[in-house]
């Protein structure tokens, strides 16, 4: 997560990635609720292939945009009907910008007091997690495992805190 909230503050992929809320289960059985759903009232293929799940993806993807685009920009041309119950919600759209800006420092403080809390719930549990030489597991070796891991060509995760 550290990694690709520094991504996002060196402007390189978009600030998406860190609307982590966007990657839960429920949001992606929503999506393909609402892709079968695109098939029609009647039609009776509700099975498809990764390829037309992209295509609909996509086109679902523009119809977002212009939705949210419509609720942020009173003279935007299109408008969708909205039911009384979503009027009261408040505007959290999936394409509204990120208002307050992530800086090193702070991404940084948040990750040092995680690392902190998770070390001290760890051992309320009795659990010593240590490396090579015995001692107990910094945050510097724990980024330098994730390092490794992440630029391996296959990217399969596996966490050995003990190398």
């Amino acid at each position: 997560m550290t990694y690709i909230a520094l991504l996002v503050t060196n402007n390189q992929p978009p600030p998406e990635t860190l609307r982590i809320w966007l990657y839960s289960s429920q949001t992606c059985e929503s999506m393909f609720r609402i892709a079968r759903s695109m098939s029609g009232p009647f039609s009776s293929v509700v099975n498809f292939s990764v390829t037309e799940f992209l295509r609909r993806a996509e086109k679902l993807s523009v119809l977002q945009t212009i939705k949210s685009e419509a609720e942020s920009n009173p003279d935007f041309p299109f408008h969708f009907p909205r039911h009384h119950k979503q009027a009261k919600l408040q505007n959290f759209t999936s394409t509204a910008r990120i208002s307050n800006s992530l800086y090193t420092k702070e991404i940084e403080r948040i990750v040092q007091h995680a690392f902190a809390d998770a070390c001290e719930l760890v051992a309320s549990l009795s659990i010593n997690i240590l490396n090579k030489v015995g001692n107990s597991i910094t945050i510097d070796e724990v980024s330098v495992i994730v390092k490794n891991q992440w630029f391996k060509p296959n990217r399969v995760f596996r966490f050995r805190l003990g190398i």
